[in-house]
């Protein structure tokens, strides 16, 4: 029988050097990792808030363009035309969209400030509003927007002519 000579192997000492660099180039790697998912997410985070603030504005666009009339509300103000109602309640914090009394969106928006007009005027609740501005905040930033209606003089007439006929009403109810 012959006896086995010098087998060619690594020391203790070398495995252990290899397991040390390869623990630190992990370590490393996971480091790496966990800063670009946490950039990721940021930038995930506020380009869906930029997302929802542009899908509010281009659905007050259409809404505002294919109205027919536009009445202030308690909350908000509603936008009838021929192919849906939709009403907009506000608060500080949020405005919701109502879609013919199915469909509801939140737009978590932080409005600061809000200005319906008609011809120039403020609008009191029951009245057109022809002119909407809204002054709201994204990331400490301050934005302002304007949406604007026009009229045709029909509308405007019938809208004259509902706001005499409201004020008979009322008077002949307060007699």
């Amino acid at each position: 029988m012959k006896t086995p000579g010098k087998l060619k192997a690594f020391t203790i000492l070398e495995v252990t050097v290899a397991m040390i660099i390869a623990a630190v180039c992990i370590g490393i790697a996971y480091s790496a990792y966990s800063i670009m998912k946490q950039s990721y997410l940021q930038y995930d985070s506020k380009n869906k808030k930029i997302a929802e603030i542009v899908l509010l504005e281009k659905l007050l666009k259409k809404d505002f363009s294919e109205a027919n009339r536009i009445i202030r509300t308690e909350t908000g103000f509603a936008v009838n035309s021929d192919k849906q109602d939709v009403s907009y309640r506000i608060n500080e914090l949020s405005i919701l969209r109502t879609q013919n009394s199915v469909r509801t969106d939140t737009f978590n928006v932080a409005v600061k400030d809000l200005a319906m007009l008609f011809t120039g005027s403020p609008s009191r609740v029951g009245e057109p509003v022809d002119k909407l501005e809204v002054k709201a905040v994204f990331e400490d930033q301050p934005f302002e927007v304007v949406f604007s209606k026009t009229y045709s003089s029909a509308d405007l007439i019938a809208f004259e002519n509902e706001k005499e006929e409201y004020g008979k009403q009322n008077y002949n109810n307060n007699r």
